[in-house]
């Protein structure tokens, strides 16, 4: 009889756990959309440009809310490693340089717009028009946004760099980002 009660009160629990954890998977919000970046590594030199897109993406992608993207980025990050040597040749370290832009999305500046009380809404062909200006002129536009350089005496010096302008970057733009998402939940992301 002990045996039963015990067997019974084991399945009603597990019975029960399963039902709040289902409950609680299903009613939970939906995750925020991940801002995406756009890594390019231009003018940089083979034995440094490897391994620090590498370290970067990995940095950017510890952050929790950041993928790592080909196309259609909220950011472009463009990144420029050299080593630096004398006139003899000798290397005496290494440069790292960094620019991001923020990109302009000309189809969510227009969703945007067009959801704005003040936007005029009267003559179908000023719409189309200015959605066609709009797309003409913003296309692969960004905005400066950040800049970072650094120096260091040797490559071994490459991963701290590349997670100093993660930090960086995630302290000055994208806590910003998130804010600002935060605050305006009902834009196109």
């Amino acid at each position: 009889m002990k045996k039963l009660i015990v067997y019974i009160l084991l399945v009603s629990s597990a019975v029960i756990s399963i039902l709040y954890f289902e409950q609680r998977a299903f009613s939970s919000e939906p995750e925020p959309p991940k801002i995406s970046i756009r890594v390019e590594l231009r003018n940089s030199e083979e034995s440094l440009k490897n391994e620090a897109e590498s370290q970067i993406n990995r940095e950017l992608r510890s952050l929790g809310d950041v993928v790592v993207v080909d196309s259609n980025p909220d950011y472009h990050l463009y990144i420029c490693t050299r080593t630096l040597k004398t006139q003899g040749g000798e290397k005496i370290g290494i440069v790292f340089s960094a620019v991001a832009l923020r990109s302009l999305d000309s189809r969510r500046t227009i969703s945007d717009l067009t959801k704005s009380p003040k936007f005029p809404k009267k003559n179908l062909k000023e719409i189309e028009y200015i959605k066609k200006t709009i797309e003409y002129r913003m296309k692969g536009a960004g905005i400066f946004i950040f800049n970072f350089i650094q120096t260091a005496p040797s490559e071994d010096h490459l991963q701290r760099i590349c997670e100093e302008l993660v930090a960086d970057f995630d302290i000055e733009i994208l806590k910003l980002e998130r804010k600002f998402r935060a605050e305006n939940p009902d834009l196109e992301w």
